[in-house]
C-alpha cells in the first residue's frame, strides 16, 4: 500500500468513526519531499490541515488548510 492509500485510508476511518476530520492535522515536517507532497495531497478538500514547523531560524509552526480549485472553478 503506498503512503498515500496509507493517509487516505486512516482519514477515512477517522472519519468514519465520528472523531471528526477537523481535528486532525498531518505533520509534513522533516520528511523526504514524496512523504510531504503525499501527506499535502492527502488532506486535499477536506477538513484535515497540514502543519510544517520551519526547520531553521525561529523554528515556528505554519498550518494548511489545502483546497483545490480547478481553473474552470476559479475562472466564475
Amino acid at each position: 500500500m503506498s503512503l498515500d492509500e496509507t493517509l487516505r485510508d486512516l482519514l477515512a476511518r477517522e472519519d468514519s468513526d465520528g472523531r471528526g476530520l477537523h481535528t486532525l492535522c498531518v505533520d509534513i515536517t522533516g520528511g523526504q519531499k514524496p512523504a510531504s507532497i503525499a501527506g499535502a495531497i492527502a488532506t486535499l478538500d477536506n477538513r484535515v490541515t497540514i502543519q510544517y514547523v520551519q526547520t531553521g531560524g525561529a523554528k515556528q509552526a505554519h498550518t494548511y488548510d489545502l483546497v483545490f480549485y480547478s481553473p474552470v472553478e476559479h475562472a466564475e
